[in-house]
């Protein structure tokens, strides 16, 4: 399959957007080929296309402890959801990736996925880390989510 560079996606996650997923409002930013970055209409995260789909392929986020070396060997989990534009009570869980904090309470890694998953122009990512906490201003660090963009017919 032969993809160009605008069907393929960086997306980065931001917290105190408009319509945010969650207490701290996360959602994300497509950061594009050029440098620049490209968010939804009215301060909204950025937003599938309609009639296109996303495949997410890979994951990486890192996380850190509130209480630094206190976090040493805690395990925290960070979910995505597919969440319904329309009816946000529609969301489900798509992708689970679990890490195990250091002795300075800190952990990261990358997760390649084999099939992946999609997302519909219908549909957005939201974002929890369990047990948490998701921050700011410790927590969640980073996450950059790839993919490409298809038809969805």
């Amino acid at each position: 399959m032969t993809i160009s560079a605008s069907q393929h996606v960086t997306l980065e996650v931001v917290g105190g957007l408009n319509g945010g997923y969650g207490p701290s409002k996360l959602d994300f930013i497509r950061i594009l080929s050029d440098g620049t970055s490209q968010s939804g209409p009215g301060g909204l995260g950025w937003r599938v296309p309609a009639g296109q789909a996303l495949v997410v392929t890979d994951v990486y986020w890192q996380y850190v402890h509130p209480q630094g070396a206190a976090g040493f060997d805690k395990i925290m989990v960070l979910r995505l959801f597919i969440e319904n534009i329309a009816n946000p009570m529609n969301s489900r869980r798509v992708f689970e990736s679990t890490i195990t904090l250091s002795s300075k309470g800190e952990g990261g890694t990358h997760e390649a996925m084999a099939s992946g998953f999609a997302v519909s122009s219908k549909g957005r990512i939201g974002v929890d880390i369990t047990p948490g906490p998701i921050g700011p201003p410790s927590g969640l660090q980073h996450l950059l989510i790839h993919g490409y963009l298809v038809a969805d017919v």
